[in-house]
């Protein structure tokens, strides 16, 4: 059943108006449908914030003429209302498939992190949505898919969005090919959601108002409290706000 995607305070993946059933896995419908909007140039990607050292993030932005043409009946990313998400964010992390355990290595003037850490990395993102999403309001948006790609896997992907970048975006791409070919460097790979209005404190027009450094507070308190968990990394790139709203 793909609407098992569905979950509260998160996006979905499935249909408007019914439940259908399907003898194809859930991320295996996933893969699919991604593979349909990039080599369809569905999607135009741009960077998100300013680049980590450890590796890129970039927002899809769906395009206006792909939406429009949506019917109810039709399997794409959805919000808990049913209607089409607008946007998704990837984050492309740098790899070394011969680390061992939660380390890192550097390669050019970046750090690779090792498989298990990448993991580790992801089941703590699942961990925190799962327990703060009660009210419809998770600390950490929601894992679509996660993947860790050998090099050849790593170039067809790069190339597979590349078409759909941005000057920009592309821009920021050009290294990590040269990263894959030369550096053994493998590409994790999330795909999480982005929802509406929401902007990194980073591109933020002047200082944050008490009202808005009162909320990040309360963010970090549940985050530590509800979760057991101390953020060791948090530039204001790593802090989205709602900024439509007052």
């Amino acid at each position: 059943m793909v609407q098992q995607y569905k979950l509260k305070g998160g996006f979905y993946f499935g249909t408007g108006s019914k439940t259908l059933y399907n003898v194809k896995e859930p991320h295996l419908l996933l893969d699919e449908y991604f593979d349909r909007v990039f080599n369809n140039r569905y999607v135009i990607i741009k960077p998100f914030s300013e680049e980590g050292i450890r590796g890129v993030i970039l927002v899809v932005n769906f395009t206006k003429e792909y939406l429009e043409h949506l019917t109810r009946e039709d399997f794409v990313i959805r919000d808990y209302s049913g209607n089409p998400c607008k946007r998704l964010l990837f984050k492309l992390c740098y790899i070394n498939p011969r680390l061992v355990g939660k380390t890192e290595t550097r390669f050019w003037d970046k750090m690779a992190a090792s498989t298990s850490q990448f993991e580790n990395e992801v089941q703590m993102q699942q961990h925190v949505f799962r327990t703060t999403n009660n009210h419809l309001q998770p600390i950490t948006p929601l894992i679509y898919l996660h993947n860790i790609y050998d090099a050849e896997k790593s170039i067809h992907f790069l190339n597979m969005i590349y078409k759909c970048c941005s000057p920009e975006a592309q821009e920021r791409l050009n290294p990590i090919f040269n990263y894959v070919q030369n550096y053994e460097i493998n590409l994790g790979v999330i795909l999480m959601e982005m929802r509406d209005g929401f902007s990194p404190v980073s591109s933020l027009q002047g200082n944050l108002n008490q009202e808005q450094a009162a909320m990040i507070g309360e963010v970090l308190n549940r985050l530590h409290k509800t979760c057991g968990i101390t953020h060791g990394d948090l530039p204001q790139g790593n802090i989205l706000i709602e900024t439509q709203e007052e």
